[in-house]
């Protein structure tokens, strides 16, 4: 098993479902584009929360190339909604784990994304404030081929 999401360029599409503080569940879809420059990598993430009126949640990684088996990744993002984030991305086997503390707001977020094969990996997230469980989710991501150059 090698890991494909951030080791390599690509599209993916997202689906699933986002469950609010309040433990209702809201269908998401998104997606994110995976971009590799020789100094800099990232990946750019579009969510949109389906409510009656929709919320876009969209937030840009930068990190440093990943090397070859390479368990261990910091990361910078940057968010209309979170500001400027610090985490980073763990590889743990078939699992690549991302957590981050947000400084302004004293939340925190985690999210195991788990290879299923090449163009599928299942993610399960979930942000905190202190010992409250402010949101969770769970999406599918799907490598789609795109026929323009990465940006």
């Amino acid at each position: 098993m090698q890991h494909t999401f951030l080791l390599q360029e690509g599209f993916w599409q997202l689906s699933g479902r986002f469950s609010n503080i309040s433990g209702i569940e809201i269908p998401v879809e998104g997606r994110t584009i995976v971009t590799h420059t020789p100094d800099q990598w990232s990946n750019h993430a579009f969510m949109r929360i389906l409510t009656a009126q929709p919320q876009d949640i969209e937030t840009v990684y930068t990190f440093a190339p990943i090397p070859p088996k390479a368990t261990f990744v910091q990361w910078d993002s940057t968010s209309p909604m979170l500001g400027n984030v610090p985490g980073c991305f763990a590889f743990v086997d078939d699992t690549i784990i991302s957590s981050s503390i947000i400084a302004s707001t004293g939340q925190h977020a985690t999210e195991a994304l788990r290879f299923v094969n090449e163009n599928r990996y299942e993610t399960r997230g979930a942000l905190f404030q202190s010992d409250t469980l402010l949101a969770s989710w769970r999406v599918l991501m799907q490598r789609i081929e795109h026929t323009d150059k990465l940006q």
